[in-house]
């Protein structure tokens, strides 16, 4: 993958463009890298646990571990803010699907289970910093759904039709993985089912630099 030029607009946290579907449960750790992600990539993001762990794996635009403020870590300055009333609350992860033991429980240890609370009504966090103007990027994020049974966001950015991407947590517990450019839109549904109250680790990366091929890959747990 290569690196990549950002210019600016928005990133969401637990809601898109405008109100309604907005999130009901936790995040933790999300991260926006400017390259495309091989999976062993995205199975070290599963076990990073800080921002220079997150750092090391590949070239960040924003890192947001969410665990005491809504601050960028890296130099980027894209700080959210913060609307409603989310909050900061400790919910330590179960052992991971997809993974084996040995590397189930090193993950455990790794993430701490610190994350931010949204109501699923009000809350949501904003930076009006971000546009995927680029080719390659991916998405990292852990997320503990408090309910299924309605259409949730989970993170966004931009306007559909001008290089968007969405992970979109359906009604149905199915997960929905979306990015567009200006050439056209896709996107994956990935097959595994997500349960109320535990952990997982969605992740996305995605290659536009092929105009009639674009790829999306789209990761639950580390998996395809």
């Amino acid at each position: 993958s290569t690196d990549v030029t950002i210019t600016t607009n928005n990133i969401f946290l637990g809601r898109w463009v405008g109100a309604g579907a907005s999130f009901d449960g936790k995040l933790a750790n999300a991260a926006l890298f400017r390259t495309t992600l091989t999976q062993e990539q995205v199975r070290e993001c599963m076990r990073a646990s800080s921002f220079s762990q997150f750092d090391a794996i590949s070239t960040l635009e924003a890192f947001y571990p969410l665990d005491a403020n809504f601050n960028d870590s890296t130099s980027g300055g894209h700080d959210l803010t913060a609307t409603g009333s989310p909050s900061f609350t400790v919910s330590y992860p179960q052992l991971p699907r997809g993974l084996d033991l040995a590397r189930g429980v090193a993950q455990a240890r790794c993430f701490t289970g610190r994350a931010v609370q949204f109501d699923g009504s009000a809350d949501h966090l904003d930076a009006a910093v971000y546009s995927n103007s680029s080719d390659f990027y991916s998405v990292s994020v852990w997320v503990k759904p408090d309910a299924i049974g309605a259409n949730r966001n989970i993170v966004a950015s931009g306007n559909l039709g001008d290089n968007a991407f969405l992970i979109f947590l359906l009604s149905t517990g199915l997960v929905y993985f979306y990015g567009n450019d200006t050439t056209g839109d896709y996107a994956v549904i990935h097959q595994t089912t997500l349960q109320a109250g535990r952990w997982y680790h969605l992740a996305m990366a995605v290659d536009q630099s092929d105009a009639a091929n674009n790829t999306l890959k789209a990761y639950i747990d580390g998996v395809e």
